[in-house]
């Protein structure tokens, strides 16, 4: 016996949450990170970094800056709920993006599972 499944291996609604929560869960971490790599420390700028240059030529930091925005978020850990969203966002973009692309939706025509058992 043949069955053929209309169903795509992989569901692409599942695909774009899995983009979403990764994108949510990455863009903090990435965020964080690329302020380090840039000498925004807990501590305040690292000397001879790009954060350092860039507050060497403002002078002093206005509050409410870019600059000072950065500083927080390094100093304290704590993104705006927006990075969030747009990592989720981001993440789930791309999942849609897979589908399209990559023919595994049923949109596009997709992957499908074609089982044969002998009965």
């Amino acid at each position: 016996m043949y069955y053929n499944l209309s169903r795509p291996v992989i569901n692409p609604l599942a695909l774009g949450v899995v983009g979403a929560i990764g994108g949510a869960v990455l863009a903090p971490l990435l965020v964080t990170a690329g302020l380090g790599v840039m000498g925004f420390s807990a501590a305040g700028t690292v000397a001879g970094t790009a954060a350092a240059a860039w507050q060497a030529g403002i002078g002093n930091v206005a509050a409410g800056s870019l600059f000072a925005g950065l500083q927080t978020v390094a100093a304290t850990g704590a993104l705006p709920v927006a990075v969030t969203f747009v990592g989720a966002g981001v993440g789930g973009l791309g999942g849609a993006v897979v589908v399209v692309y990559s023919g595994i939706g049923a949109a596009a025509g997709g992957l499908r599972a074609n089982v044969s058992a002998d009965i």
